[in-house]
């Protein structure tokens, strides 16, 4: 589907703007010292080792749309970035795309530790990462990079169509998992808008999105969310009626962010000059309402139940807060931008190359 963007941000937003994308290409700069070719064909590059699992495909398909991001859009200061636009996309976004197509399951290679990557339970959530930033750049990628990408994407969104949302309310809840899943078929359609198998895409769209955060209550419930009763689509709880969720065992703040994964999408809506769904904000004003009433002033969580992540994630939340300000018309986000904001930039003034997180900060690469 071909962008659609207006030619400037309104001047309300300006500002915050700019410092978001000037921390995106420090961030970047950091992250292009960590990018090296593939140690079994120098022609493909990648940032971590090469292996199939969670550890290692999610965070170059992350990079990937990071990267690509960076080269579609904005002003692009290429002394902050450290490389001229054109080396970005030639050097890194080609090379790393490369090797994420061919070592997918229909690709032609297997990753160093003699597996593929793909059909595994996230590795939607990572082809909808490689495939937005290919969405992004679309226009300069070669065309048989296109195909390879096509081919990763709708495998997997045919993978999601296919299967049935699944529900978990005590301990482990399924929010997350099915929000993340609904991402890969919004991605499915700006990539092949005309597939015969879209039709199906976007019905199984509108299910997994709403599936993610139905309460028990929901099954009764006769508000019209995109011209059906909820209690027509409801196929399952994964929050509680009090709109609070439990991950890794106990009512986990983190995790009641998750709706940024399906409310995310809102932007592939706006850029094609689609409606956005109304279930993208089903729910979720309320959840994040909740998260108000234990953010610290620095836009850091309490956790009354503890924590099994790292601490002082605070800039992890800053696109929510985005999300609820631009999508959901919260009267309060705006605070929370400014403030995490602020926490990232302080983080990513400390001399490390633009990184926001320190080694040891953070699970991921």
């Amino acid at each position: 589907m071909p962008l659609r963007l207006p030619l400037e941000a309104p001047v309300s937003v300006r500002e915050m703007q700019s410092r978001i994308y000037q921390a995106a290409e420090k961030q970047a700069h950091y992250l292009l010292g960590t990018v090296r070719s593939w140690n079994q064909d120098t022609a493909l590059r990648l940032l971590t080792e090469s292996k199939s699992g969670e550890h290692w495909i999610r965070p170059n398909t992350g990079a990937v749309e990071g990267f690509a991001f960076l080269h579609r859009f904005g002003p692009y200061h290429e002394k902050l970035v450290g490389v001229s636009r054109a080396e970005l996309l030639s050097n890194t976004i080609v090379p790393m795309m490369r090797y994420l197509v061919a070592t997918h399951m229909t690709g032609s290679r297997a990753t160093s530790d003699q597996k593929q990557w793909g059909d595994a339970w996230q590795s939607a959530h990572w082809a909808q990462m490689l495939g937005r930033g290919a969405w992004f750049v679309w226009t300069d990628l070669p065309a048989d990079l296109r195909a390879g990408v096509r081919r990763v994407v709708a495998h997997e969104a045919e993978r999601i169509a296919r299967s049935e949302p699944p529900h978990q309310l005590r301990l482990d809840t399924k929010a997350e998992e099915n929000a993340w899943n609904s991402q890969v078929l919004s991605v499915a359609m700006l990539l092949l808008p005309e597939d015969p198998r879209r039709v199906d895409w976007e019905k199984a769209y509108q299910k997994w999105v709403m599936s993610s955060f139905l309460r028990p209550a929901d099954e009764r419930n006769e508000t019209v969310v995109d011209g059906r009763m909820v209690r027509e689509q409801f196929t399952g709880a994964n929050i509680f009626d009090d709109f609070t969720l439990e991950n890794h065992d106990f009512v986990h703040p983190d995790y009641m962010t998750t709706f940024s994964l399906s409310l995310g999408c809102a932007s592939d809506f706006a850029m094609t000059g689609r409606r956005m769904p109304e279930a993208l904000v089903f729910n979720v004003a309320p959840i994040y309402e909740n998260l108000k009433w234990m953010l610290l002033p620095d836009g850091g969580f309490v956790y009354p139940n503890g924590q099994d992540w790292e601490l002082f994630r605070n800039p992890s939340w800053l696109g929510k807060h985005v999300l609820m300000a631009v999508w959901a018309h919260d009267p309060d986000a705006w605070t929370w931008v400014l403030r995490t904001l602020d926490t990232l930039e302080k983080m990513q003034a400390r001399p490390l190359d633009g990184a926001v997180f320190h080694p040891g900060e953070y699970f991921f690469a």
